[in-house]
């Protein structure tokens, strides 16, 4: 019996118990980096199957190792044995909520509905939200929620630069009120309010280059957000997922507000985020100005 069957018999909250470290594995660090080394070798050769069986063995020895956990529900998603790896991604969730990291549990939760939608899944995610105080955010993580997108001819593929993840935005959209563009080489996504010229107009910026890679890709049928709110939302629990404590940097003039994520803190106004500690806000933030996931919603 392989050891992913045994995974499906087995909760890993329960499995946690006597491995309260979810990434601890008592492999010595040469024999795991050979493992891993291995296992890599055969995914660039198209051995899927036989890499997964690699990371198996990390999992024999420290079944509660998360990275080994995630990169397994990867590469099952390569294969399209889809279920087994949203498994694996709801487990780890589950187990996160028992430790009380509620917000590394709703990044999980909220990649295992990106793989297939469930009504379940949102009304956790939803339960999550409200039990820190954000039942704005909540009210938001239906999957059947109505919004109103765009699509086009092609659009970017934001892919982080850590593991398989990707998420998709529109390519330059303009509106007679709204302008939503994307620059690729920063890695940042624009958004102007307002006519052009107008005394109100309102410029709202996104960049993530120290965590994902943009690229054009051919128009996939998908349904994509054109504004800066929600592509943030959709990011952040997998930023926070990879970097904890994380850290977004607020820059802010009367008609502009700038979003850099960052993997330590710049300046003097900024957010820091965890999933142990919450949420902090340092310096002074005009909120309602701000896309601010968890603050300002």
């Amino acid at each position: 019996m392989s050891f992913l069957s045994r995974f499906f018999g087995r909760d890993v909250a329960e499995r946690s118990k006597a491995d309260p470290n979810l990434t601890n594995c008592s492999f010595g660090v040469v024999q795991r980096n050979k493992i891993i080394a291995n296992a890599e070798t055969l995914i660039a050769k198209g051995k899927i199957e036989a890499a997964i069986k690699e990371y198996e063995h990390l999992l024999e020895e420290s079944p509660n190792d998360v990275n080994a956990l995630n990169r397994i529900a990867d590469l099952l998603f390569r294969i399209n044995r889809n279920d087994e790896g949203r498994k694996i991604l709801i487990n780890i969730a589950d187990h996160y909520v028992k430790q009380g990291l509620f917000l590394k549990a709703i990044a999980y939760y909220k990649n295992a509905n990106k793989v297939e939608p469930s009504i379940d899944i949102d009304a956790k995610i939803a339960d999550l939200y409200a039990m820190q105080g954000l039942p704005t955010e909540a009210k938001g993580s239906a999957s059947t929620r109505q919004v109103a997108n765009v699509k086009s001819s092609e659009h970017y593929m934001l892919k982080c630069i850590e593991c398989d993840f990707t998420h998709h935005v529109p390519r330059d959209r303009i509106d007679n009120d709204f302008r939503f563009s994307v620059d690729v080489d920063a890695c940042r996504m624009t958004c102007v309010y307002g006519p052009a010229g107008h005394p109100r107009q309102f410029v709202v910026t996104l960049e993530m280059k120290e965590f994902f890679m943009l690229t054009t890709v051919p128009e996939s049928g998908q349904i994509l957000e054109a504004s800066i709110g929600p592509n943030m939302r959709a990011l952040h629990g997998h930023l926070l997922s990879h970097c904890d404590p994380l850290f977004l940097i607020i820059r802010q003039s009367q008609n502009h507000t700038e979003h850099q994520y960052t993997k330590k803190p710049e300046g003097n106004t900024y957010v820091k985020f965890s999933a142990e500690h919450g949420i902090d806000v340092v310096g002074v933030i005009d909120v309602a100005k701000a896309e601010i996931p968890g603050v300002s919603e």
